[in-house]
Protein backbone atom coordinates (compact mmCIF):
# COMPACT_ATOMS: atom_id res chain seq x y z
CA UNK A 1 0.00 0.00 0.00
CA UNK A 2 1.63 3.30 -1.00
CA UNK A 3 1.69 5.97 1.56
CA UNK A 4 3.00 9.36 2.44
CA UNK A 5 6.06 9.57 5.15
CA UNK A 6 4.66 9.47 8.96
CA UNK A 7 5.11 7.01 11.73
CA UNK A 8 3.09 6.15 14.59
CA UNK A 9 2.56 3.58 17.25
CA UNK A 10 -1.30 2.47 17.94
CA UNK A 11 -2.96 -0.66 20.09
CA UNK A 12 -5.99 -2.14 17.66
CA UNK A 13 -8.35 -3.95 18.98
CA UNK A 14 -10.39 -6.51 16.92
CA UNK A 15 -12.60 -8.49 19.06
CA UNK A 16 -13.72 -10.78 16.02
CA UNK A 17 -10.02 -11.83 14.99
CA UNK A 18 -7.71 -11.51 17.83
CA UNK A 19 -4.81 -12.42 15.73
CA UNK A 20 -5.16 -8.31 14.91
CA UNK A 21 -5.14 -6.71 18.36
CA UNK A 22 -2.14 -5.68 19.53
CA UNK A 23 0.24 -2.87 19.74
CA UNK A 24 1.92 -2.21 15.88
CA UNK A 25 4.31 0.42 14.49
CA UNK A 26 2.91 1.91 11.33
CA UNK A 27 5.87 3.53 8.86
CA UNK A 28 6.69 4.39 5.97
CA UNK A 29 9.81 2.58 4.07
CA UNK A 30 10.72 3.85 0.57
CA UNK A 31 7.15 4.89 -0.24
CA UNK A 32 5.30 1.63 1.37
CA UNK A 33 3.78 0.76 4.47
CA UNK A 34 5.04 -0.99 6.71
CA UNK A 35 3.66 -2.83 9.89
CA UNK A 36 5.55 -4.41 12.82
CA UNK A 37 4.50 -5.52 16.44
CA UNK A 38 5.97 -3.00 18.59
CA UNK A 39 6.39 -3.23 22.71
CA UNK A 40 6.86 0.47 23.36
CA UNK A 41 3.71 2.33 24.90
CA UNK A 42 0.96 3.21 21.77
CA UNK A 43 1.10 6.68 21.06
CA UNK A 44 -3.51 6.09 20.85
CA UNK A 45 -6.07 3.23 20.76
CA UNK A 46 -7.75 2.59 17.43
CA UNK A 47 -10.63 -0.16 16.70
CA UNK A 48 -10.56 -2.45 13.64
CA UNK A 49 -13.33 0.16 12.22
CA UNK A 50 -11.30 3.25 12.83
CA UNK A 51 -7.86 0.98 10.67
CA UNK A 52 -10.10 0.33 7.87
CA UNK A 53 -11.06 3.84 7.31
CA UNK A 54 -7.80 5.14 7.63
CA UNK A 55 -6.88 2.47 4.91
CA UNK A 56 -9.78 3.09 2.65
CA UNK A 57 -9.06 6.77 3.22
CA UNK A 58 -13.17 7.80 3.46
CA UNK A 59 -13.05 9.09 7.05
CA UNK A 60 -11.49 11.62 8.94
CA UNK A 61 -9.46 10.61 12.02
CA UNK A 62 -11.00 13.42 14.05
CA UNK A 63 -14.41 11.53 13.56
CA UNK A 64 -12.82 8.81 15.56
CA UNK A 65 -13.63 9.74 18.86
CA UNK A 66 -17.60 10.45 18.50
CA UNK A 67 -18.00 7.17 16.11
CA UNK A 68 -15.94 5.12 19.09
CA UNK A 69 -12.94 4.08 16.57
CA UNK A 70 -10.36 5.37 18.58
CA UNK A 71 -8.61 8.33 20.35
CA UNK A 72 -5.91 9.92 18.44
CA UNK A 73 -5.04 13.30 19.95
CA UNK A 74 -4.64 16.18 16.92
CA UNK A 75 -0.93 15.68 16.93
CA UNK A 76 -1.47 12.21 15.66
CA UNK A 77 -4.39 12.90 13.79
CA UNK A 78 -2.56 15.31 11.64
CA UNK A 79 0.18 11.92 11.45
CA UNK A 80 -2.63 9.50 10.06
CA UNK A 81 -3.99 12.28 7.85
CA UNK A 82 -0.63 12.73 6.04
CA UNK A 83 0.11 9.08 5.85
CA UNK A 84 -3.71 7.97 4.86
CA UNK A 85 -4.57 10.93 2.75
CA UNK A 86 -8.41 10.87 1.73
CA UNK A 87 -9.55 9.50 -1.29
CA UNK A 88 -12.57 9.26 -3.15
CA UNK A 89 -14.11 5.45 -2.03
CA UNK A 90 -14.30 2.55 -4.50
CA UNK A 91 -17.13 2.08 -4.79
CA UNK A 92 -18.66 5.56 -5.42
CA UNK A 93 -16.58 5.42 -7.66
CA UNK A 94 -17.34 2.40 -9.75
CA UNK A 95 -20.97 2.64 -9.29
Amino acid sequence: LPICPGETIMRISDPNCPWNTGIWRFSCIEGQLSIQNDDRQPEFEISIHGLSALVYGVYDPDEFLFRKWGNPKPDQQKILRKMFPPVIPFVHAKY
